[in-house]
């Protein structure tokens, strides 16, 4: 199924299921989370096809994405505490090949409760490619990031996170705001959110565009 932006994946089966007629008996699960604020492809397992799960997760992924630079938050979105930014950051172009990440603090994973006991774990990027580099005025972001953070149902803290921004981007006013937009094939397990974190910035808008052979083309859109 294609998930639109602002709906959890839990939120995103359950219109699957109403949109399908799926009767509530029978079990209907994911493989491959995608974040609130992402959108893209995501496969829904239903039934019996929830015991072969681990074949859907090992699933190579490739990805059309937008980094903000010079912003960093704990999530590595705008869905996150800001930290120190440097506003004037410039791209850093992560490296082709494999690679070390460790699982994000803010993360969907169901993962131990003390992070410091998550292993890090080994992905590949197997290519990257940079599409463009822009820019926006800082109070057009400002607009933006307040529609976006409207898009998301439920209570992720985004009050707070919106108090912030605008308290960092209300004193650059019309000051440009530096961005990129990339595409990526990666391995499966690999974090978008920290890969943008790697390279300067934070994910600004995420695309899943294919999960193995599946495309949008394919997708039901939910």
């Amino acid at each position: 199924m294609w998930k639109d932006r602002g709906l959890t994946p839990l939120e995103a089966l359950n219109k699957l299921r109403e949109l399908q007629a799926i009767p509530t008996s029978t079990k209907l699960g994911f493989a491959g989370r995608l974040d609130p604020l992402a959108e893209g492809v995501m496969l829904a397992l239903v039934g019996e096809e929830n015991k072969d799960r681990q074949k859907y997760f090992d699933l190579d992924k490739e990805y059309e994405f937008d980094v903000l630079f010079g912003f960093q938050t704990e999530s590595h979105d705008i869905m996150g505490r800001l930290l120190p930014t440097n506003p004037k950051f410039k791209i850093q172009n992560p490296k082709v090949g494999k690679k070390i990440q460790e699982y994000p603090k803010h993360s969907s994973k169901r993962i131990a409760k003390n992070y410091a006991e998550v292993a890090p774990k080994e992905v590949e990027i197997y290519s990257f490619e940079k599409i463009k580099e822009y820019s926006k005025p800082a109070n057009e972001v400002l607009i933006e990031i307040e529609q976006k953070l409207k898009q998301v149902n439920g209570n992720f803290g985004q009050a707070e996170f919106l108090k912030e921004w605008r308290e960092v981007l209300t004193t650059l006013g019309f000051e440009a705001l530096n961005f990129g937009f990339f595409r990526a094939h990666v391995s499966s397990g690999t974090y978008i959110r920290l890969l943008a974190h790697e390279m300067g910035g934070l994910a600004w808008r995420i695309t899943r565009t294919r999960v193995g052979d599946y495309r949008k083309e394919a997708c039901l859109a939910v």
